[in-house]
């Protein structure tokens, strides 16, 4: 296997970084801009800084074209960094013959970050005249902001992963070698290729170096051991922030057709008719998402979602009634649907239409007979109706088709059904079990004008997603920090020992009284041993003596098997 930084462009990349920063180019391009900006306007008045008008423009042309060296610096380093260079990717070179990896340069396919701290630790290992070591660039990877953050999330210790590098190089140290590289590292970075190509990455990306080194480093899985991690947490946190860089990379890139159309024109809804009453009763979707900052990323519910579009965007009977446990998610599949159309990536024919939430609490509230009631709805869906472009979402639509239970309830099936077959008029219902088999499925005048989407409940690892996508928004309200270990711990325990609540309902619920426990705390961080108490009080079940039990056991255990292998 060859490795040879000097002889690969990455290593031109992280020498030309170590002698012009990035951050430093950046903060000199705006300064010479802002200079530029400066001097074009003293242009029009030379006499305020006593200066001539060629001397003004002199400088003027002078800040100009620093900026733009500038700029070509920045994209030299960025074809360099981001190995634009490559001719092809590992999974294309591999893709032949996997033996050709023992005649590829495999450092010539390292992500910029992994390559700057493997060459830091290089450096680092020849000064003590020992092979590069793994623990070596683990410890600097903790100065890179992406490591260090993935680090952070899985709470391990700098301090630990230090005392491994120190007591690995004194161990070393005794040993007379001559290796550049340690065997180790030969086996990681070999097999953290071979990660990389089923991976479908372009180079050795952070995250297959750290997967396979949990794996194969002793001195790492011990780092990894003390904070309760394992290689497929690293392997979650990783790929979870690769994903998040990829979404803030795409929303800067203003360009992309995605984020054009997310600027909606309003001509259409001009050419729509009036909905005073409709409006007064009702929420826009869209609206609430932006106000409550919610971030919708489909992390579950992706079957139901793209169910609900293609009824929606279909002829013939196009109302979707999802049923589903309360608490799997059945709302958000409703604004996830709303979010995409309203941002032009649903069905053609969804895309800028209104997507209202009906409040029928407050569009029935201050009426006293049941006749009332119904003339009031009458105005409100022929409102929608002459509209053509709403699509009406109905939260616990069982209420009000039958049931006499409920606030509120009462039964509309006369008044609904015929705008329900209407082309112009569509509608999102939102059920339970009970009021599906109750209400609506004995009742084949409304059950044929919906198309029923059952919303499953959300995976334990889907409802971790679902928590990582909620945690930036909770940190910021709460002014608190959450690890990656917290959610883990959340939906483990939760799905342990809350079973009349389901996913993601209950590992939301004990997330918010965890912040909240914290926050009244006065503590900037939230610890594992308060996600104990929280569910402890919940359950009345003391969660701390059962996970100390439980180790108790697993040491036990261990210790019987070492024994078995001894004798």
């Amino acid at each position: 296997m060859i490795f040879k930084p000097e002889k690969s462009n990455i290593y031109k990349a992280v020498k030309l970084n170590r002698i012009f920063p990035v951050k430093i180019i950046r903060g000199l391009i705006w300064l010479f801009l802002i200079l530029a900006v400066f001097l074009f306007f003293v242009f029009l008045k030379p006499t305020f800084l006593g200066l001539s008008s060629e001397q003004i423009a002199g400088f003027f042309i002078l800040f100009v074209l620093l900026a733009i060296k500038g700029a070509i610096l920045l994209g030299f380093f960025s074809a360099f960094s981001s190995n634009f260079l490559l001719k092809s990717s590992l999974a294309d070179e591999l893709a032949i013959s996997i033996e050709k990896i023992e005649k590829l340069n495999l450092a010539e396919y390292l992500d910029f970050r992994l390559a700057t701290a493997i060459i830091r630790a290089l450096k680092f290992c020849r000064s003590k005249k020992i092979p590069l070591i793994t623990s070596a660039i683990i410890f600097y990877l903790w100065d890179n902001p992406r490591g260090g953050l993935i680090f952070e999330k899985t709470d391990l210790k700098k301090k630990l992963a230090k005392e491994k590098l120190d007591k690995e190089v004194n161990n070393l140290k005794k040993i007379h070698q001559e290796e550049i590289y340690s065997q180790e590292f030969f086996n990681i970075i070999k097999k953290a290729t071979l990660l990389a190509t089923t991976n479908f990455h372009r180079q050795i990306e952070l995250r297959d170096f750290l997967v396979i080194a949990a794996e194969e480093s002793q001195s790492f899985r011990e780092v990894l051991a003390e904070a309760d991690m394992t290689s497929e947490d690293i392997d979650h946190v990783a790929a979870w922030e690769d994903f998040v860089e990829y979404e803030l990379r795409k929303k800067r890139q203003f360009w992309r057709l995605e984020n054009l159309m997310k600027k909606r024109g309003i001509g259409k809804r001009w050419a729509a008719g009036y909905t005073v009453n409709l409006d007064r009763y009702s929420v826009e979707v869209s609206d609430f998402i932006k106000k409550q900052d919610l971030s919708i990323h489909l992390m579950a519910h992706k079957k139901e979602i793209y169910a609900t579009e293609r009824i929606l965007a279909r002829g013939g009977a196009n109302n979707v009634l999802l049923v589903g446990r309360p608490g799997v998610g059945r709302s958000s599949i409703a604004y996830a649907f709303a979010k995409k159309a309203t941002e032009g990536r649903s069905f053609s024919n969804l895309n800028d239409k209104r997507i209202l939430e009906l409040d029928m609490q407050a569009a029935l509230a201050g009426l006293d007979t049941e006749g009332e009631m119904l003339e009031r709805l009458h105005i409100i869906f022929s409102e929608a109706v002459n509209a053509g472009n709403v699509i009406l979402i109905i939260d616990e639509i069982h209420n009000f088709l039958g049931s006499t239970k409920g606030p509120g309830a009462i039964n509309i099936s006369s008044v609904i059904s015929p705008y329900l077959s209407s082309t112009n008029f569509q509608v999102v219902g939102i059920t339970n079990y009970e009021g599906w088999h109750k209400y609506i499925e004995n009742n084949p005048s409304i059950k044929n004008l919906f198309v029923k989407v059952e919303a499953a409940e959300p995976t334990p690892l889907q409802t971790i997603l679902i928590l990582e996508d909620m945690v930036p928004g909770l940190e910021k309200q709460y002014k608190t920090s959450i690890n990656y270990r917290i959610l883990r711990d959340i939906v483990k325990l939760t799905g342990q020992y809350i079973q009349n609540v389901p996913f993601p309902e209950k590992a939301i619920d004990i997330l918010t009284e965890v912040l909240v426990y914290t926050q009244r705390k006065g503590e900037k961080k939230v610890l594992s041993e308060y996600v104990d108490k929280i569910i402890s009080e919940r359950v009345e079940v003391p969660i701390g003596l059962i996970k100390e039990e439980e180790r108790q056991k697993l040491l036990a255990l261990e210790e019987r098997i070492h024994k078995r292998v001894v004798d």
